[in-house]
């Protein structure tokens, strides 16, 4: 179902107002995680400029009118689960890509009750493909965020709980979409390619992951 007009409402050209609210939203939630985990630098989390842009599910952020201006001013952009990787919410990340902005994709499309392997959604291919500026794909794979702030209710954050953050190697994809295109493949075929190259790399870095998250002290952060 698309998003109603008041569900999307970050502007092509934002002036002073909306780029304050955005001072005021990233740096007040830049403060609080950085209570929460140690391992942020609070000067970076506080600076607008230096953070992402997000695909953000419109089914859990858009249902009042606060909260879409809230995670919009956030730099979250609404995204329909189940229309596929044309939509307003995926063509705005891609103009954020042009522009050179960092761009933070949850591929797996939707929250991960049950920490199992969920298959890459195809809008992470369509943005690299997309871009008039390739970017350059990092991929990491957390472990221990949930013991931090659980997926169940009370949404009570913890402290002191043990988090382990493993991040991959750059991810190039010029060589490869200049492959895929002289062999004259689809933009469905090369979409599905570059999330399938991503998700193998996934696979490599889950498991290590918690095999790193196992082997720490539960005291280390």
């Amino acid at each position: 179902m698309p998003l109603e007009p008041w569900q999307f409402v970050i502007p092509q050209n934002p002036g002073l107002c909306w780029r304050l609210g955005t001072w005021l939203v990233v740096g007040g939630t830049g403060i609080f995680s950085r209570i929460c985990l140690r391992t942020l630098k609070l000067r970076t989390s506080m600076s607008p400029h230096k953070s992402r842009w997000c695909p953000i599910a419109s089914d859990i952020t858009g249902r009042k009118r606060w909260h879409v201006y809230f995670f919009s001013l956030g730099k979250g952009v609404p995204i329909v689960r189940g229309d596929g990787v044309y939509q307003p919410g995926m063509d705005m990340c891609i103009e954020q890509l042009h522009k050179g902005e960092w761009v933070h994709i949850f591929a797996e499309g939707r929250i991960n009750m049950t920490n199992e392997f969920l298959r890459l959604k195809w809008g992470v291919g369509r943005a690299i493909a997309e871009s008039k500026v390739l970017p350059l794909v990092i991929p990491f794979w957390h472990v221990g965020m949930d013991e931090v702030l659980a997926n169940y209710p009370p949404y009570i954050p913890k402290f002191g709980k043990k988090i382990t953050m493993l991040i991959g190697k750059p991810l190039d994809f010029k060589e490869t979409l200049s492959h895929l295109r002289d062999e004259g493949k689809s933009p469905m075929e090369i979409r599905k390619n570059l999330t399938d190259i991503i998700q193998v790399e996934f696979l490599l870095l889950k498991s290590k992951a918690e095999a790193l998250h196992k082997a720490r002290p539960s005291t280390s952060i």
